[in-house]
């Protein structure tokens, strides 16, 4: 029985790979792809924390608006450009606008015009002397409730 290098099977992964028909989605490295674009998140966002349901919820939403293809694609740019900076200087103007909506989105919580992560968002702990509206007397949005 002959004994493949890593390199032979990687030549053949890659190959079959150049064949198959769903090549965007049959991506080697994915895992260490979203691992980096969950660095990226980070690196916009200013900290190393994130509550998990918001960063979570910014992969989706990024996912859903714009696509996982341009997710790799900030991923391609960062590991081009390293440096959050470079980043930004280096990034096209859909890349610029996909990171600004990333900001957006950890500070406010918006998606769409709807803000649906307001309580998670950033904006929050960026403040020492506030938390979000209505958090302390209920569920977000009770004041709107009628009294009864």
């Amino acid at each position: 029985m002959q004994r493949f290098a890593r390199r032979d099977v990687i030549r053949i992964l890659g190959a079959a790979m150049a064949l198959a028909p769903a090549g965007a989605s049959a991506r080697l490295g994915v895992e260490d792809d979203l691992a980096i674009f969950r660095d990226i998140i980070r690196a916009i966002g200013g900290t190393t924390y994130l509550p998990p349901v918001l960063s979570e919820a910014c992969e989706t939403e990024f996912a859903r608006g714009f696509g996982t293809e341009a997710m790799f694609s900030l991923v391609d740019l960062a590991r081009r450009r390293p440096d959050l900076g470079a980043m930004s200087k280096a990034a096209s103007l859909r890349a610029g606008d996909q990171m600004r909506w990333i900001a957006t989105f950890l500070f406010t919580g918006e998606v769409d015009g709807e803000v649906r992560y307001y309580d998670y968002c950033l904006g929050w702990q960026a403040l020492t002397f506030a938390t979000a509206p209505g958090l302390c007397g209920g569920p977000f949005g009770h004041w709107q409730e009628p009294e009864r």
